[in-house]
This record gives structure tokens, C-alpha cells and sequence, in this order.
């Protein structure tokens, strides 16, 4: 994926409507650059149904998920600095209205967001939200689950290319 123009696009399906409860997890190689998105379904810039998982777009060096529907938030875990060269694992679990953030098996904080979370009709995108927003890099292994997950992968399971 170049964060540009290579990126993967699934059309949009019902499983993809989250509600109360799910989790995000994906591999990613490197250290990202800030503004960098994972995925999400984004049906347009401004205040369009939109969700996705970035590093450093709204808090530099972070992590961050947007939701923009009838709440809008943008939810930042704590300062990181994924390890470069090598395979990180990110997680977001939601669980009501908890945000919670894992890179490579370990809590790197939490914050909440009360309200409807939006129904985007957008494909679900790899590497891509909208026009500038995207990763340039690889990413690897990416699951949805439509619960919060108790237990989240760490380092240490994933090989290096």
C-alpha cells in the first residue's frame, strides 16, 4: 500500500453496521507516519458517516479512532511509538461506550464516547479513508468481530518478512 492510489476496497455489507460491542485488530510493519489510516468506512470528508483507525491524524504519536455519524468523536490512546523494523499488532475494543486501545498485547489506554454509532454505507477500506488519508506500508491480517474481545494478540506471533 502506498497511501495514495493502493489500497484494498470490500463492498459494504450488513456486518460491517457495529453497534454496542465490537473489535478492530490488525499487523502492521514499521513505525507509521502520523496521519497515517489503517482502515475504515468512510463515505466522505466532513461530517459524513464515517469510522476509522489512524496513527498521529488527530493526536501526533498516538493512536486514534474517528467515528463521525450522529456522534462525533475522535478517541487517542495514550503516547506510542511502535517498534520499527519489525511487525506490530494493533487492537480497538469497544465495549459499551469504551474505547480501548492495545498495541502488541499491552494497554495503551482508553476513553469513551456515549451515542449512536454511524451506519456508513462506504466500502470497508485497507489502507485508505479519503483523499490524503491513507498508509503507506503493510498491513496484514486485519479481523472484525462483532464483540469486544477480552484477550488481544501480542508481539512475538507474528513473523517478519
Amino acid at each position: 500500500m502506498n497511501g495514495a492510489n493502493s489500497y484494498v476496497s470490500i463492498p459494504a455489507i450488513s456486518a460491517y453496521n457495529f453497534s454496542s460491542a465490537f473489535s478492530v485488530d490488525l499487523w502492521f510493519y514499521g513505525s507509521p507516519a502520523n496521519g497515517s489510516v489503517f482502515l475504515g468506512q468512510d463515505n466522505g470528508g466532513g461530517t459524513q458517516n464515517k469510522w476509522f483507525v489512524d496513527y498521529g491524524y488527530f493526536t501526533s504519536g498516538s493512536f486514534d479512532f474517528h467515528e463521525n455519524g450522529s456522534t462525533y468523536g475522535f478517541l487517542s490512546s495514550d503516547a506510542a511509538s511502535p517498534a520499527s523494523a519489525t511487525w506490530n499488532n494493533l487492537a480497538v475494543v469497544k465495549d459499551g461506550s469504551l474505547y480501548s486501545f492495545y498495541l502488541n498485547g499491552s494497554g495503551i489506554g482508553s476513553q469513551t464516547l456515549s451515542g449512536t454509532f454511524p451506519q456508513p454505507t462506504a466500502p470497508f477500506t485497507i489502507g485508505y479513508a479519503e483523499p490524503g488519508l491513507g498508509y503507506n506500508g503493510l498491513i496484514d491480517d486485519v479481523a472484525l468481530y462483532n464483540r469486544a474481545l477480552v484477550r488481544v494478540r501480542s508481539a512475538g506471533t507474528r513473523c517478519n518478512p
